[in-house]
C-alpha cells in the first residue's frame, strides 16, 4: 500500500553508572529468519561502543530459542536468571 510500515527495531537503555545497558530486539513475525534481528544488534552493539558502553545485556524468556541462537552467534553468554527460573540474562562484554 504503499505506507512505511515498522518491521524491527532494537533498543537500549543505559545503566545508571553509564558503563553498561540492557538491550533488546524485536522483528515482526514475517521477517523473522532473513537476518534483521542480527542486522539490528550488529548495529546497536556498535553504537554502544562508540559511545563507551562496556557491557550489554538482556533478559529473556528461557523458552525463546531464537533469541538464543542470536545472542549465541553474537557472541553474549546466557545464564539463568537467579531472580526468575523461567527467564535467562544473555552478556556480551564491549
Amino acid at each position: 500500500g504503499g505506507k512505511p510500515r515498522e518491521i524491527g527495531v532494537s533498543r537500549y537503555s543505559l545503566s545508571p553508572d553509564g558503563t553498561s545497558c540492557e538491550c533488546a530486539v524485536t522483528v515482526s513475525d514475517e521477517w523473522q529468519g532473513k537476518g534483521l534481528g542480527t542486522l539490528l544488534m550488529r548495529h546497536l552493539i556498535d553504537v554502544a561502543r562508540q559511545r563507551g558502553i562496556r557491557s550489554m545485556f538482556s533478559i529473556d524468556d528461557a523458552a525463546n530459542s531464537r533469541m538464543h541462537e542470536l545472542a549465541s552467534d553474537l557472541g553474549f553468554t546466557r545464564e539463568r536468571d537467579p531472580e526468575d527460573p523461567g527467564q535467562v540474562i544473555h552478556r556480551l562484554m564491549l
